[in-house]
């Protein structure tokens, strides 16, 4: 046992991929398509796909709402565990990205469980009125409305729901005092701070990729 972290390699990390990766054709394919579209290559790694996907198992989730889907990888990993019943509702806010997003999920038989809703997310959350409660909810959208998102969405959690935030160590720049990327670090940072400390979450931090921040309902 250690109480410090052991530090990933990229050789450690090849080895992480090549034996906990649940990638397929179709997830290297969109990719490869969402590349030569020239959208921005920042989806979550395969790593934490597999552990959103292991967290929808645990809870056995069947509605999860995302904040930024942008090219779908996400996307498609959270709803490819979910049961056939279960629904997925993505907010993504723009249009091309949107579309993408629609034709993926109908080339991955996804269609009936993923719901594209191209609209800022905010002006949607004013009138979300949903005959269910939420089971997860994923944020990874811009920075700025983290905790604008989160104090909207925690009201339609149920309890043993989680909300999961990435992007949580700020691109690795979430200690400095001066960060880079401040206009974006230091809105995670307030973020951060807010939810470890709201009474209604117990919440805990799985450093994969640029880190997860979690919270179960209480």
């Amino acid at each position: 046992m250690s109480t410090i972290p052991t530090l990933i390699t990229e050789k450690i990390y090849d080895y992480l991929i090549d034996n906990f990766s649940r990638d397929d054709q179709l997830l290297s394919d969109l990719i490869k398509k969402s590349e030569e579209l020239d959208f921005p290559q920042i989806h979550i790694s395969p790593l934490q796909a597999s552990f959103l996907q292991m967290m929808i198992k645990t809870i056995k989730a069947r509605y999860i709402m995302e904040f930024g889907s942008l090219a779908g990888y996400s996307t498609i990993s959270m709803a490819r565990v979910l049961p056939k019943n279960g629904s997925l509702i993505a907010l993504e806010i723009e249009p091309e990205y949107a579309s993408f997003i629609k034709d993926r999920a109908r080339e991955a038989g996804l269609d009936h469980i993923i719901q594209v809703e191209n609209v800022n997310a905010l002006d949607y959350l004013d009138t979300f009125s949903p005959e269910f409660e939420l089971d997860l909810v994923f944020i990874d959208a811009d920075k700025q409305n983290y905790l604008n998102y989160a104090k909207k969405i925690a009201p339609f959690i149920r309890k043993g729901g989680l909300m999961i935030a990435d992007n949580a160590l700020g691109f690795g720049f979430i200690a400095d005092e001066e960060p880079e990327e401040a206009e974006e670090v230091i809105p995670i940072r307030e973020f951060n701070k807010w939810f470890f400390n709201n009474p209604d979450f117990f919440v805990s931090f799985a450093t994969i990729g640029d880190g997860l921040l979690m919270g179960v309902k209480q």
